[in-house]
């Protein structure tokens, strides 16, 4: 399986949710040499950021995708990949809390 796809970050608590899609695709490698308000829901801290949605990588080279958010109480970042919820183990590929990193893409 590829790591081609439409990524999906989710921020929840208990007051609601925020989601942001990211459309990542794998082309041929070419020969080159915070602050918190009582019960809020979350928000994106670094909207500017995040608008780029599409992304278009050589196989091979990685990613990073990040979603910062807050609210109160703080979210939980959940990743998911063409609508299902990816559980995905720590190395390769890596998650920190706001962010997603793809090493060594591939097709498919």
């Amino acid at each position: 399986m590829g790591d081609r796809g439409v990524y999906r970050c989710e921020a929840v608590n208990g007051y609601g949710s925020e989601e942001l899609e990211i459309m990542l695709l794998v082309e041929v490698e070419l020969n080159t040499s915070a602050s918190y308000v009582a019960s809020e829901k979350p928000i994106f801290t670094e909207p500017t950021k995040m608008r780029r949605h599409n992304f278009v990588k050589p196989a091979g080279s990685d990613v990073r995708f990040t979603c910062k958010a807050k609210g109160k109480p703080p979210p939980q970042i959940q990743w998911f990949k063409d609508g299902n919820f990816t559980n995905l183990p720590e190395g390769n590929p890596r998650r920190q809390q706001w962010s997603l990193t793809l090493r060594g893409l591939t097709m498919s």
